[in-house]
């Protein structure tokens, strides 16, 4: 096991806070105590401010589920990002159906 099998990085815009309206994600308190019991080791991932983000994730009693709040990508076993595209290889179905995705 590696230093980093128990980590998931989450993050935050868009998957834990609406940027829109500022509020909490539904069910995402309710998700990362889920986690959270279930042995994972939490972090909470931004391209913000830290310390905006340590702030909003007080008010929203969300703080207590995550070991650190970061702007650097950490090492971790699974990221949940509302905007990625899962990767598993370069097969040329994938690579057709990326190229769709990308399109404006």
């Amino acid at each position: 096991m590696s230093r980093y099998d128990d980590i998931i990085c989450i993050d935050c815009d868009g998957v834990l806070r609406d940027p829109i309206t500022n509020g909490e994600i539904p069910f995402a308190r309710e998700s990362m105590s889920l986690l959270h019991r279930h042995g994972w080791r939490l972090i909470c991932l931004t391209a913000n401010d830290v310390a905006l983000v340590n702030t909003w994730l007080r008010h929203n009693r969300l703080r207590k589920y995550f070991t650190a709040v970061t702007n650097v990508k950490p090492l971790a076993f699974r990221y949940i990002d509302d905007r990625a595209i899962g990767f598993y290889d370069w097969d040329q179905e994938d690579l057709f159906d990326l190229t769709r995705v990308l399109r404006p």
